[in-house]
């Protein structure tokens, strides 16, 4: 009996071919994790952008309507906004510098600690509060 006639009856896959196979499944399953891993970065820079900016929006709109009296700071959980004041005229130049916790793989971090500074400048009318009405 020769080997081409043994090897033409039996059903399978050979061992070289299992071997490649899987080459090429953890080839790609490493390309998906490292996608994961950026994925999850992009968000997590997303999502302190996205505070930033509303933190930002919250303390011009409050020296808006508060009136802008000055340099100042104000710690969330989330990070660290400071911001300082131009009184040249009126609108008020105001100079504001967000630094958002990062998360890290440890679930955390002190703000300032290798975290992005996001600064911002904004206009603001001087001194425009109104007057609180009593019922």
């Amino acid at each position: 009996m020769s080997v081409a006639g043994a090897r033409g009856n039996s059903a399978g896959f050979t061992l070289i071919e299992v071997v490649f196979a899987l080459v090429i499944f953890t080839v790609g399953l490493l390309g998906v994790a490292g996608m994961v891993n950026v994925a999850a970065r992009t968000l997590n820079g997303a999502r302190a952008m996205a505070w930033a900016v509303a933190s930002a929006a919250e303390v011009a709109d409050s020296l808006a309507f508060w009136g802008a009296s000055g340099d100042g700071e104000r710690l969330w959980p989330e990070g660290r906004v400071r911001w300082e004041v131009e009184e040249d005229g009126d609108p008020l130049r105001v100079m504001i510098e967000v630094v958002p916790v990062q998360a890290g793989v440890g679930g955390g971090g002190a703000a300032g600690s290798g975290s992005k500074r996001i600064r911002l400048s904004a206009l603001v009318p001087a001194a425009r509060a109104l007057p609180l009405e009593e019922p």
